[in-house]
């Protein structure tokens, strides 16, 4: 957070939460989309290049994902 130290003092960090995430989700998602086309470059498949793409885990993940986000608050 190296421009937080550039607001105004009574600003705080909450503040910034939902510009962070956004930004978080189209830089992730933007990342996921060019890994994918670059993947069908080189197999010409679109089910090869979709299966080449690392697995999300939301089996194993949602709970602890739903755990830290209720907690870092």
């Amino acid at each position: 957070m190296v421009p937080f130290k550039y607001v105004p003092k009574g600003t705080t960090g909450m503040q910034y939460l939902v510009s962070f995430a956004v930004g978080a989700a189209i830089v992730t998602s933007s990342l996921w989309i060019i890994l994918f086309f670059y993947n069908c470059s080189i197999t010409s498949s679109l089910q090869s290049a979709w299966n080449e793409l690392p697995c999300l885990h939301f089996a194993i993940m949602w709970k602890p994902g739903i755990t830290s986000g209720i907690l870092w608050r």
